[in-house]
């Protein structure tokens, strides 16, 4: 996928994936998860604020997006997802699956798919 930089260099995120809805928080920051998995993440901006972001398919086929917002209260990379995705709870198994993170990694799930990502869990 090509993008263009803006004048600063930056990328705006939609411009580089539809993975822009956020359904979950992992408790790393984007420094610790590159030390832990091969995972590269590229500066840019969204509607609210400058990010670190990557971008990428997971092998069933879902795009996500690993955002970080630099002025974000909390700590934490939001895992984004497109919202025509059906399958949240399986996405973010395959998240943690390929990051080789386990289910307490996740510091929060969106309320939508807590309940069932938890039942799914104990299974």
């Amino acid at each position: 996928m090509t993008h263009s930089p803006t004048q600063n260099g930056l990328v705006e995120l939609s411009d580089v994936t539809s993975a822009t809805m956020p359904v979950a928080v992992l408790s790393q920051e984007p420094d610790e998860l590159t030390k832990q998995v091969s995972i590269q993440f590229s500066e840019g901006f969204d509607d609210l604020d400058y990010v670190a972001f990557a971008a990428f398919s997971l092998p069933s086929g879902s795009s996500i997006a690993l955002v970080r917002h630099q002025n974000s209260p909390n700590p934490g990379i939001e895992v984004c997802v497109v919202p025509s995705n059906t399958s949240i709870i399986a996405t973010l198994k395959e998240v943690l699956e390929a990051l080789k993170l386990s289910d307490e990694t996740f510091s929060w799930i969106h309320p939508a798919y807590e309940k069932d990502f938890r039942q799914a869990s104990i299974v």
